[in-house]
């Protein structure tokens, strides 16, 4: 609908309407707002730098006097924050389902691996362990950095690593000792994908009759039963590399809070062997 040599002040709201109806079409209401902010976002870049009065002799090059976007609306409740997360049972259940060797495991095996990791570390993101590459792996200090290119908060994080996700490590290494990359894939990346992640649990899911939950729920699993553990929010936060709001902490606090995320993962490793 929108061709790459249009011009953007050519782009009318409702070519915008009919890209975004191809993702309602198929049930992507999401995915369809997703869009719809990025294309907003484009083309208030373009008013603005059209329109700063810093820049008042500057080249005009959008010429566009609206956002053709604006005046199309995001998809009611299809962006509602989910409250899934695993209870005890179905974390017990999942990680004997998964802790199987390869011939054995219900889903492609590296994508195993990627979740229990994500798992053992206390819900990490997935992208930025999927994307992360071993020179940031400190065998020594028992540690995994997030640097910040692929760190979602931009800035680093340190990842105290248990027994377990030390393993999976170390297997990865293993079966992929000429990889930077910790979970490589044939992909034009060079790393497992997002997308793929998503779908392999959904396989997952169906193959086990296992109750449907996505990668974002494992993240919620570690904050929701960490919480039942009487770990507070502030720490949960920590371990997952929530950004923290406050002028002291943006400028001020560099402490990594590493003993402390090394004493949470320990009581979460400890708890889960109980399983």
């Amino acid at each position: 609908y929108i061709t790459p040599g249009m011009p953007a002040k050519d782009v009318t709201p409702d070519q915008i309407k009919r890209v975004l109806a191809d993702f309602i079409k198929r049930g992507v209401l999401a995915g369809a707002n997703k869009i719809r902010t990025n294309l907003h976002a484009v083309f208030n870049f373009g008013l603005f730098a059209d329109n700063d009065p810093a820049n008042i002799n500057g080249k005009v090059k959008y010429a566009l006097d609206r956002n053709p976007v604006s005046v199309v609306p995001a998809q009611k409740g299809a962006d509602k924050a989910l409250d899934r997360f695993l209870s005890w049972d179905e974390l017990a259940q999942l990680l004997r389902l998964l802790n199987v060797p390869d011939i054995a495991c219900p889903i492609n095996p590296d994508f195993s691996r990627l979740a229990l990791l994500c798992l053992y570390t206390g819900g990490q993101r997935p992208w930025e362990i999927m994307t992360n590459t071993r020179d940031n792996w400190d065998k020594k200090g028992k540690t995994l950095t997030v640097p910040p290119h692929i760190s979602k908060n931009r800035d680093f994080h340190i990842i105290a690593l248990s027994p377990s996700a030390i393993s999976i490590l170390e297997e990865q290494e293993r079966l992929y000792p000429d990889s930077e990359f910790i979970f490589p894939a044939a992909t034009k990346e060079g790393y497992l994908l997002s997308a793929e992640f998503s779908k392999q649990l959904r396989k997952f899911c169906a193959k086990t009759e296992f109750s449907a939950f996505t990668p974002r729920d494992i993240r919620r699993t570690f904050k929701t039963l960490a919480g039942d553990m009487g770990i507070s929010s502030e720490m949960r936060d920590i371990v997952q590399n929530h950004k923290r709001p406050g002028v002291s902490r943006k400028h001020y606090d560099r402490y990594d809070y590493l003993k402390e995320k090394r004493e949470i993962i320990a009581l979460w490793e400890e708890k889960l062997k109980t399983l």
